[in-house]
């Protein structure tokens, strides 16, 4: 209780540091950001103490977070006194609100508290290797941080939010262990927080005032984004019971590594209670991973996909922020600077009109959070700049391109420039673009993950166009709109036209390719969808002026680009090792899944309050069962991961160690109490998702090699040698092991549970030939070099 209170309070504390700039940041937002300060405050700590230490001013010590924090918060407090009355003003004004915002981000802290207490285990799927992250970075003493799963080598994947985390884990003292499952609680409150102000400020907006209404449906968009799940679990309850044909079922099959979807398994006449039957929610996509958030915080791995989430919603809010601008008041043309002469340069107009100076830093955050968002999120700032700046009369034609497009290039540009550092590291590679051949999803398979959201979304473009018919014709932006959906269809096409003559289409794939029943049907209903939400989004930007169509715009931006993103994935993917569209599928889904359910809680406020009553109550009624079967998921997901709280609870991830090795876990204890810096462990090498690795992961102690195929993926080359080096270091003479473990700098050898299983006792005494036994408890046995 003493770990939770102390993170709580640290959160708390860095949300204060930076409300000012909060409150100035987002001004032109009804609740002026006050829910987003925990994420700003732990971005910008973050930000400046992960740049400190890459430029080698700090180390990574809890005194050196401590005065980046202190730092930021007399930056924010005392330089500007404008902030700093902002602030005072919002607490007198609007405290009703923040003790709102608060009670939310507490609930949803506690909540997942609560269920993690009940299954706190970090093993099995990413988690050792989240884990081993994590405990990299606090072993690290400047950054970049050593991989715990490669020796000598730095972390290759994008790393920010374990850093975060960690950051979290020093300053407030907490076991790695009990932090691990904090994190995962602090992400998802955050997003509550920030989803919830989110929808809070679009209802506001369209209301035209506050209201305990508007704070309503500002909870309801977080539960929409982080508790809903899809239909999955609804329809395994049909399926259990048995209320529809065989035909169906099989109609729907989709194989999965979980055992497939509904079939071949025989109904049971009750709930689905087959071991991790909830897993399949996150394969219904044929060949893809499909999470959504409510799966991901069930699950429990602390993916970069998952602690990404609160940062995309600020961004989203700045993008709002940007879009809600009073006429010109981005603008104020500037003057030139005092010393300008009439042929001198004013570097001052460097600078695009309205750029906040703090937007680069939140927007390419997420390159280093998790690169997917990036593009995405950054898209959706672009976009409102542009149709704000389209509403001021001035800025038409090219003079409107311009500004645009100045503002976009500094944007993206210093989004890279700030986080330099990581960018010029080790970083996962990618092969460029491909085009999808198979595993296509067909509208059925769409219809259960998205079933919640899609009627809203549609029925908000169709509002959309309702509200626009004032515009008898959209011109030239109309006409690029429509395009996007359209050159993206045909530039598939073409590609699977040129890989066909090449040669490069696998036989099986051919029929697939040509069925004009297929493929090419499904993917005219994702460009019709992608073109009329752009169209329409286009018409609504036409309307004269700002005032409350900023919700309707902003909110329509986001189904325009959810169905911008699904049409991707049925015609191009990233090619990574795995070669196909595995990854893309599971990051682009995900963030329409964030950005479809914030348009959906909107929906449910704004259209039965704006249309004829027989169709929003038509609406209201078809969506609200929806919205009901994707409660069926979290509702019997829940107790059955969490063993229907039935065991003792705790918040120590590595507790379960205990059962199954409790002589490695006092092992683990003494190497993480008696080993301080990053010297290097030999352990030995197995299998991935499993429990191999769990001394490094454990630890932090960097390995020889731990996950292989883990770092296959973050380095592009399959480290095979290391793999069979350490193999012969445990199974070679004794020439060859002191050889090996020179070349590798090792200072340890951990002789446990796995290496026992996997290696004679004949091959394990050489050790002690050399070296000097420094731990020997339990049949655990942990050699130092002499």
């Amino acid at each position: 209780m003493v770990a939770v209170l102390s993170w709580w309070l640290a959160l708390e504390a860095l949300g204060l540091a930076v409300w000012p700039l909060a409150a100035n940041l987002f001004k032109n937002l009804p609740d002026r950001g006050y829910p987003l300060a925990k994420a700003l405050g732990l971005l910008l700590t973050g930000y400046f103490f992960w740049l400190l230490g890459m430029l080698g001013v700090l180390e990574n010590t809890p005194g050196a977070i401590m005065l980046v924090a202190l730092a930021l918060a007399a930056g924010c407090w005392l330089v500007s006194r404008d902030w700093r009355q902002q602030a005072v003003a919002q607490l007198r004004e609007q405290w009703r609100l923040i003790l709102f915002a608060e009670a939310l981000f507490a609930l949803a802290f506690l909540t997942l508290v609560v269920l993690r207490a009940y299954n706190p285990e970090i093993g099995g799927t990413e988690k050792p290797m989240d884990f081993a992250f994590l405990n990299g970075i606090l072993r690290s003493r400047q950054f970049p941080p050593l991989d715990p799963w490669m020796s000598g080598y730095t972390i290759s994947y994008y790393y920010l939010g374990y850093l975060l985390m960690a950051m979290l884990t020093r300053l407030t003292g907490t076991l790695p262990g009990v932090a691990f499952n904090l994190s995962i609680a602090t992400v998802f409150a955050l997003t509550a927080g920030g989803v919830g102000s989110l929808v809070y400020n679009l209802v506001t907006r369209r209301a035209g005032r506050p209201s305990a209404t508007a704070l309503l449906f500002g909870a309801l968009g977080a539960i929409f984004v982080l508790v809903l799940g899809n239909l999955e679990g609804f329809l395994e309850v049909i399926y259990a019971q048995g209320w529809l044909p065989a035909e169906f079922w099989q109609w729907l099959y989709v194989s999965s590594d979980a055992g497939g979807l509904f079939l071949p398994r025989l109904p049971t006449g009750g709930i689905p209670t087959d071991n991790w039957w909830w897993w399949r929610a996150s394969r219904v996509i044929p060949g893809a991973i499909d999470e959504f958030p409510f799966f991901s915080f069930l699950l429990a791995d602390l993916h970069p996909h998952v602690m990404a989430l609160p940062f995309g919603v600020l961004v989203l809010s700045l993008g709002l922020a940007v879009l809600g601008a009073p006429a010109r008041s981005l603008d104020a043309e500037r003057e030139p600077l005092p010393h300008a002469t009439p042929k001198s340069f004013d570097w001052h107009r460097l600078w695009p009109v309205g750029l906040s100076g703090w937007a680069p830093l939140l927007v390419g955050g997420l390159g280093f959070l998790n690169s997917w968002d990036l593009p995405t999120f950054g898209l959706v700032v672009i976009a409102a700049y542009a149709i704000w700046a389209y509403a001021q009369q001035e800025w038409r034609g090219w003079t409107w391109l311009w500004r645009v497009g100045h503002y976009a290039v500094v944007l993206v540009g210093l989004s890279f420039v700030l986080y330099l550092p990581f960018y010029l590291g080790p970083r996962i590679s990618t092969e460029g673009l491909a085009p999808v051949m198979g595993n296509y999803t067909s509208l059925a398979h769409l219809l259960v993950f998205f079933g919640p959201f899609l009627l809203l979304a549609l029925a908000l473009v169709v509002d959309g166009w309702r509200r626009s018919r004032e515009i008898k014709g959209t011109g030239i932006l109309g006409l690029l709109a429509v395009g996007v959906p359209v050159v993206l269809a045909l530039a598939w096409v073409v590609a699977i036209l040129v890989a066909r003559m090449a040669g490069l289409v696998p036989d099986d794939q051919v029929p697939a390719l040509t069925d004009l029943t297929a493929k090419p049907a499904h993917l005219v209903v994702y460009t019709l969808l992608a073109m009329a939400a752009l169209w329409v989004l286009v018409r609504l930007m036409l309307l004269p002026g700002n005032g409350n169509r900023t919700a309707d715009r902003f909110v329509l931006l986001l189904v325009a680009l959810s169905f911008v993103l699904l049409l991707i994935c049925e015609t191009f993917y990233i090619r990574d090792v795995f070669s196909s569209r595995m990854n893309t599928v599971f990051k682009f889904y995900y963030q329409a899944w964030v950005l479809l359910a914030i348009a959906a809680a909107y929906a449910l406020y704004a259209l039965p309050r704006r249309w004829p009553r027989w169709a929003g109550v038509t609406v209201t009624v078809v969506s609200g069962a929806l919205v009901l079967a994707g409660l069926v998921y979290p509702l019997l997901a829940v107790p059955s991961k969490a063993g229907d709280f039935q065991r003792e609870p705790t918040l120590d991830g590595t507790a379960w160690l205990a059962g199954s090795y409790p002589g490695d876990l006092k092992a683990i204890t003494w190497l993480n109490e008696q080993v301080p810096g990053a010297p290097v462990i030999l352990e030995t090498v197995g299998g991935e998702w499993g429990d191999y690795s769990h001394i490094s992961a454990m630890t932090g102690l960097p390995t020889v090699m731990g996950w292989a195929g883990h770092e296959w993926q973050w380095r592009g080359e399959y480290p095979s040698q290391r793999e069979a080096d350490v193999k012969a270091i445990y199974e070679g003479d004794t020439a060859t092991a002191r050889a090996l473990l020179d070349q590798y700098n090792v200072m340890f050898v951990y002789v446990g549970t796995l290496e026992r299983a996997d290696y004679t006792p004949e091959a394990l005494a050489k050790f002690a030939t050399f070296m000097d036994v420094v731990y020997d408890v339990d049949g655990i046995v942990i050699y130092k070099r002499r």
